[in-house]
């Protein structure tokens, strides 16, 4: 995947579209046909972190990106073991945790939340859960229970309660936990396709091609917002009240063509033996979407597939309450695993460049 680069990049936003709000919490929207002229918008990059001049050694494996209250920036590095702090202005502040098995110390973090005075780092070396103050000295450690279904994303509510994502064979599960990540009770539930398959003699799990996955994420009041990308159903959930809206947007579904089999054989991780290829079964289209996040301001973007890896990412957006917004083109491409946090106005990425170093890059979104 081509990764975006430190340049400007231009979204061209045909009209906003807008819809009645509704009035039941499982009202279906259905989007006006009508639309007005285009407008832009542009991802202007406003400052860059290099790794390599902030601490010489460079970054290593980033996996998520968290923001406090002051706007100071978490960056959780598997490889390292640590999380990195930086001021609004790219200055390294400080590390929290480092490499090791003693009290504190990482393996590999590979989740950073932040809330008031406190740091949430799950380490998946360790399968604990740390929480250290702002200055990095340790709170609490708690071990992860997976024994009801793997652990994949959490994410902490402003009182500080967690959403917790978990899968099983067959189903994946969003759970309201403790603070003391306790389950409460499960907020969301999906049945999806068995998105793990067996093959070669070390028994190797690679995801099925093409699966079809809830994805989700948290607008900045707290509310849950989840989608299946199997019929593009959205909900809106609240983590008391539960259910707030929900609708299913219709979409044409992408072939799978040749090259995309052969593109995601040839993708990391997945060196399956002649014979486990050859049987391995791909759906006839591309689930709806391939990413579902919310950004500084509640809105909603859902990342479509193409029917061609050189047309440019599209994204649909919807207000904070589910009315669809519009249909969104970027002229660069925006990596879909690549980790960001949003903040009112822009965003920060992990980016990688030509030479293949990682940097985090700040964009301001303006129109």
């Amino acid at each position: 995947m081509r990764i975006v680069r430190p340049a400007a990049l231009v979204l061209l936003l045909p009209a906003l579209v807008l819809v009645p709000a509704v009035s039941s919490a499982a009202a279906q929207r259905k989007p006006s046909a009508k639309s007005m002229a285009k407008s832009t918008v542009q991802m202007v990059p406003m400052r860059t972190i290099a790794g390599r001049d902030q601490t010489g050694g460079g970054f290593g494996e980033i996996l998520d990106l968290a923001l406090d209250d002051h706007r100071t920036l978490y960056v959780c590095d598997a490889r390292s073991a640590d999380i990195r702090k930086f001021d609004d202005f790219g200055t390294l502040l400080g590390t929290i945790g480092r490499k090791g098995s003693g009290s504190g110390e990482l393996d590999r973090p590979v989740e950073v939340e932040v809330r008031g005075d406190r740091v949430f780092v799950r380490d998946l070396g360790r399968s604990r859960m740390f929480v250290f103050d702002l200055e990095g000295r340790l709170v609490s450690s708690t071990p992860v229970d997976e024994r009801e279904g793997r652990w994949r994303k959490f994410r902490a509510l402003p009182d500080g309660r967690f959403v917790v994502e978990r899968e099983t064979a067959g189903e994946t599960r969003l759970e309201l936990c403790s603070a003391g990540i306790s389950p409460q009770k499960t907020l969301y539930r999906k049945a999806v396709p068995s998105n793990r398959i067996t093959a070669g003699p070390l028994r190797k799990d690679i995801p099925l091609p093409f699966a079809p996955v809830v994805e989700w994420d948290l607008t900045p009041e707290g509310l849950i917002v989840a989608g299946y990308s199997g019929d593009y159903s959205l909900e809106i959930l609240d983590p008391d009240k539960g259910r707030l809206a929900a609708w299913t947007r219709s979409f044409k579904p992408f072939e799978v063509t040749e090259k995309d089999r052969k593109d995601y054989l040839a993708g990391p991780g997945r060196d399956l033996p002649p014979a486990a290829a050859r049987t391995l079964v791909f759906p006839k289209t591309k689930p709806a979407f391939e990413k579902l996040v919310v950004n500084g301001r509640g809105r909603i973007w859902t990342f479509l597939p193409s029917a061609d890896p050189k047309e440019r990412t599209v994204f649909e957006a919807f207000d904070a309450d589910g009315t669809f917004r519009s249909r969104v083109i970027l002229e660069d491409e925006w990596p879909r695993t690549a980790p960001v946090v949003f903040f009112v106005g822009g965003v920060w990425m992990a980016v990688a460049g030509p030479d293949g170093e990682t940097s985090i890059v700040r964009y301001q979104i303006t129109n």
